[in-house]
């Protein structure tokens, strides 16, 4: 049994990474974890994208080549440094300069991950790829990032929040939508578009036109948009969800398994069945497998950073979940394989991999932001 070989590779790389991060998140108190820490380590994630799906991993190129570990390291310092940059500029801006960052800027935070995923995989770095230098380009990403989060942070209103001891008037954008709303729409989005991200972006694919940018983009975008709606009225009307648990019932697991059979795996485990047979199965595992993670995390949750309180009215166990999954866990799967290349469990070029440029535009970009 060779670990460097799919698909082994891809299950004791998920193993390692969620020892890992469990271990990671019971050092801090959970009051700690769900403040500074999620959303200083959430400042990252873009830059990480930034790192995988626009530049390669080919830049800077001082960093790119060097061997690992000091590859892995360098980038990791890179992104600390970007992070906590980012971090303190949001925390004085949008957070009105409150600490610990209150429960409004760290929603910015988080919507600022789906922006930049959109930005990098889904409509491939266009139109960043024309600037002359890639390292500028890359940069030029995440500001655009940051900024459109922040316009779109505009729309938020928590007057949901008011009267508890987390509302800060200072800190509210005061918007026309309620901010679980558009929060759950972003977050969504994003599973939407992993979802066709299972199917290798079929029946897109079967016209090449729509396969160059900028015009994936723009249908892949309104595509996501669309299923994400459709999911969001099922579960918060019809099946009558309250927002927090509809988020970790249905995007955050599914992202994050999602996550685990695209990248982690790297796409290799259902080769053999053609598509749209392919997406459907990749798929349904995709949501199972997400779904039995969130329920080991939860189970372990207690231990990890003591009891939680799920339910109204805080949802307390909600929030911890979330952060415990796609604050942590995957930017830590995003580290171990973007920037350390999977190292040593994988020491170079296997073979493993030769599916990821066979795949979709967008869908090639995906599976290396954490290749």
């Amino acid at each position: 049994m060779q670990l460097s070989r799919q698909p082994v590779l891809g299950l004791v790389t998920t193993v390692l990474i969620i020892v890992l991060s469990l271990a990671f998140i019971s050092i801090f108190d959970a009051a700690v974890f769900g403040t500074w820490v999620a959303y200083y380590v959430m400042c990252t994630i873009p830059f990480t994208f930034v790192v995988g799906a626009f530049w390669h991993g080919q830049h800077p190129r001082r960093i790119a080549s060097l061997a690992q570990p000091w590859r892995g390291i360098g980038y990791l310092l890179m992104a600390a440094i970007v992070g906590g940059v980012v971090g303190t500029l949001l925390l004085v801006t949008v957070g009105a300069g409150i600490t610990p960052p209150t429960p409004m800027v760290t929603q910015c935070v988080i919507i600022s991950v789906p922006l930049s995923f959109w930005f990098t995989v889904m409509w491939g770095g266009w139109s960043f790829t024309r600037v002359r230098s890639p390292l500028v380009g890359g940069f030029l990403v995440l500001l655009a990032t940051y900024a459109v989060a922040a316009l779109v942070f505009r729309l938020f209103n928590f007057a949901f929040l008011v009267g508890t001891p987390v509302y800060s008037a200072a800190g509210d954008p005061q918007g026309p939508f309620d901010a679980w709303s558009v929060l759950l729409l972003v977050v969504t989005s994003m599973a939407a578009a992993f979802l066709l991200a299972h199917f290798d972006l079929w029946p897109l694919s079967r016209r090449p036109s729509l396969l160059k940018q900028p015009v994936l983009g723009a249908v892949w975008t309104v595509v996501a948009i669309v299923i994400a709606s459709l999911a969001m009225y099922m579960g918060l009307h019809v099946a009558a969800m309250p927002p927090p648990q509809f988020l970790i019932t249905v995007p955050v697991p599914f992202l994050f398994g999602s996550i685990v059979i695209i990248n982690v795996f790297q796409g290799s485990l259902f080769t053999f069945v053609s598509q749209p047979a392919r997406g459907v199965v990749s798929a349904v595992v995709a949501a199972v497998v997400g779904l039995l993670l969130a329920r080991l995390y939860m189970g372990l949750s207690g231990l990890v950073s003591g009891d939680q309180v799920f339910g109204a009215p805080s949802f307390a166990g909600e929030i911890w979940l979330a952060n415990a999954l796609l604050a942590v866990t995957f930017p830590f799967l995003a580290y171990y394989g973007d920037y350390f290349q999977l190292w040593p469990l994988r020491r170079g070029a296997d073979g493993s991999d030769d599916h990821i440029e066979d795949a979709a535009p967008g869908v090639r970009e995906l599976r290396e932001a954490i290749e």
